[in-house]
């Protein structure tokens, strides 16, 4: 590992770093495809993980973040607060974790987006009645 990073000479630290890591972080190409285990990943997904293992921007990244509007970098799309890729990672984690308490506990047992009731005795205000529904709702119900 020493000889290859001497032998490539003076280097930024992101692509040091990258290269030390690649000797311990490439697992996942030798990982047997299967769809049963969600393993199996498309020929975009695999060349954009090429590309973050080697330290390389990805093809075909927007050239601004749409929620703050900054330059989009993978290391921004990381650790953005606003925009999409926030929505779309807590969708996939909430998804995760009702498939798996499906298998645990059955699939009548969870229930997605559940609407959330904030209270049995009040009735709602004009202004609880106007708002959205889609406010009062939960990611997963597990019963």
């Amino acid at each position: 590992k020493n000889n290859f990073l001497e032998i490539g000479g003076p280097m930024p630290a992101g692509t040091r770093r990258a290269l030390e890591r690649a000797c311990t972080t490439g697992q996942w190409l030798s990982v047997f495809p299967q769809t049963r285990n969600n393993t199996s990943i498309g020929k975009d997904e695999f060349r954009d993980g090429l590309c973050m293992q080697y330290h390389y921007q990805p093809a075909n990244l927007p050239k601004k973040c749409d929620g703050c509007n900054k330059p989009f970098k993978v290391e921004h799309a990381l650790q953005c607060k606003k925009g999409w890729l926030v929505i779309m990672r807590h969708n996939d984690i909430a998804s995760e974790i009702g498939a798996l308490a499906s298998l645990a506990y059955g699939r009548a047992a969870v229930r997605d987006e559940q609407i959330i009731n904030t209270s049995h005795d009040a009735a709602p205000t004009k202004q609880e009645k106007s708002s959205n529904l889609n406010d009062n709702k939960g990611d997963v119900m597990i019963r």
